[in-house]
């Protein structure tokens, strides 16, 4: 049977006590909110809607919430906002396991100088040689033009070490106005898979951050949640197995895959394809984050 479409947000209004929304590829297209974005988050919320924003941002949720408000969106609508950075930040700075506590404080960062907000973080000491590090945290390519061979002798030189990575963005890629770019995951997949380097994976799909959002919320039923996002392996894949609702955005970073634009919805045969080759199968269709 195929996956029903429903035409805005004011379909499920009220069916949910918890919406936890994907922010880049959902609200926005990485420079701009996507048109009705902005109205139908501030609808969603006035019809009485626990929200939080969930986004798989390398940094901090505080900033990620200023460049909402830079954008357009309210600052006092009442949603909440939570970032795989987030998370990243307060495990190097808590030590909440074994794995984390296991090594030192020196810290290599791989990734773009916008991220360095990272570093501020009693749980570490920045070092400029990977070679001084106990640990790499990744928050993603330094520049939007390279690729993972860029970055093979540094990952291979820190897999010969037994070096940990924390990964703050499991991404792969990302849609930034329209350009497709290569993501903190590409680097982490590659020193996993490839090297076979120690990953600690921060974000979407696995269920901490999901469960984070939840408390924000104050939701505690997974089952009385739906999250909204575009993302088939991250957005749908990790909130429904937690048991939550998901609404699947297809013209967003699986928009050249499916052969659609924003708000468009493909043929039924190519997303049921999408949803076998991924093995997920969101519950409803969304063409675009719209009232």
């Amino acid at each position: 049977m195929p996956v029903p479409v429903i035409a805005g947000l004011s379909r499920i209004a009220g069916a949910y006590e918890g919406v936890i929304v994907d922010l880049w590829g959902t609200l926005h297209d990485g420079l701009a909110p996507y048109p009705g974005a902005v109205e139908a988050l501030e609808r969603l919320l006035a019809a009485g809607a626990r929200v939080a924003v969930l986004s798989n941002a390398p940094r901090r949720a505080g900033s990620v919430a200023r460049a909402m408000h830079g954008i357009g969106f309210a600052a006092d609508a009442g949603y909440h906002v939570f970032t795989s950075g987030e998370e990243a930040w307060r495990a190097v700075a808590e030590r909440p396991d074994d794995w984390y506590r296991e090594f030192g404080r020196r810290c290599y960062h791989m990734g773009p100088a916008r991220d360095r907000g990272m570093l501020d973080n009693p749980g570490l000491e920045p070092v400029a040689e990977i070679g001084a590090a106990d640990f790499v945290l990744c928050t993603g390519l330094a520049r939007p033009e390279e690729t993972v061979d860029d970055y093979q002798a540094a990952l291979t030189a820190a897999a010969g070490r037994g070096m940990p990575m924390v990964c703050a963005n499991p991404d792969f890629v990302v849609m930034r106005g329209g350009t497709r770019e290569l993501c903190a995951g590409a680097l982490a997949r590659h020193y996993e898979g490839a090297l076979g380097g120690r990953v600690r994976w921060h974000g979407k799909p696995h269920a901490s951050v999901y469960e984070s959002c939840m408390a924000l919320i104050g939701v505690a039923d997974p089952a009385r949640v739906i999250m909204i996002g575009d993302s088939l392996r991250t957005d749908v894949a990790g909130a429904a197995a937690l048991g939550m609702a998901t609404a699947f955005i297809p013209g967003g970073i699986h928009g050249d895959e499916l052969g659609v634009a924003w708000g468009e919805v493909p043929p039924v045969a190519r997303l049921q394809a999408a949803f076998e080759a991924d093995g997920v199968r969101p519950t409803t269709i969304l063409p675009a984050f719209a009232w």
